[in-house]
């Protein structure tokens, strides 16, 4: 485990190391929507510091403002109900990105509806839908059926009983995967539980 986790900097259910696990870059790029504490529990913060890049949003200032304090320049205050694109183009976000992080609460399925989904390639999504029916039948019709993301762990669950969350990879990714079902680690540090044997996509 990276010191920054035991620390609790860098995502609450390892996220990041899904997310560097599945693409296989040690310097990629990602875009964290919703991204609020720019250090505990965020899920890109660990992956900056390794040497990735990338653009955060969020709707509220003050949590940009922390962004911009420690990654110069990678903030962005926005409401995600609007579409990102004209942002996205501003900060030339590349058309391949290797980790979108998505967290926007109850605006999820406005959000999904209006993210330019066709101008950008995600190799691997966390997407929060807090076990609202609406929030997760958003994400499914937008990433799994109208986009074809691959669903690689359903409902994962934070705290036993609730799951917050769909992780999902792009379809050219080929994943031979063996691990524990996530609700099976009572201790929550699932992360060390799996094993990964990845071809990740070229591009």
């Amino acid at each position: 485990m990276d010191p920054l986790h035991i620390r609790n900097i860098g995502s609450r259910e390892g996220q990041d190391y899904f997310a560097a696990k599945v693409t296989g870059k040690q310097k990629g790029y990602y875009l964290d929507i919703g991204c609020a504490d720019p250090l505990t529990h965020n899920n890109t913060v660990w992956l900056h510091t390794m040497g990735w890049q990338g653009l955060c949003l969020d709707i509220n200032p003050g949590s940009i403002r922390g962004v911009n304090e420690r990654r110069p320049h990678r903030g962005v205050v926005h409401d995600m109900t609007q579409s990102p694109l004209e942002i996205f183009l501003g900060h030339r976000v590349p058309r391949w990105v290797d980790y979108l992080s998505f967290d926007v609460d109850g605006a999820t399925p406005e959000a999904v509806a209006n993210f330019p989904w066709d101008h950008y390639q995600f190799g691997a999504i966390t997407i929060e839908h807090d076990s609202k029916p609406d929030r997760r039948e958003a994400v499914e019709e937008y990433l799994i059926r109208r986009h074809g993301y691959r669903l690689f762990a359903s409902n994962v669950c934070a705290v036993p009983g609730f799951a917050f969350e769909h992780w999902l990879i792009h379809p050219d990714l080929q994943p031979q995967i063996r691990f524990r079902t996530l609700g099976d680690c009572p201790d929550r540090q699932w992360w060390n539980q799996l094993c990964f044997d990845f071809t990740p996509v070229s591009k």
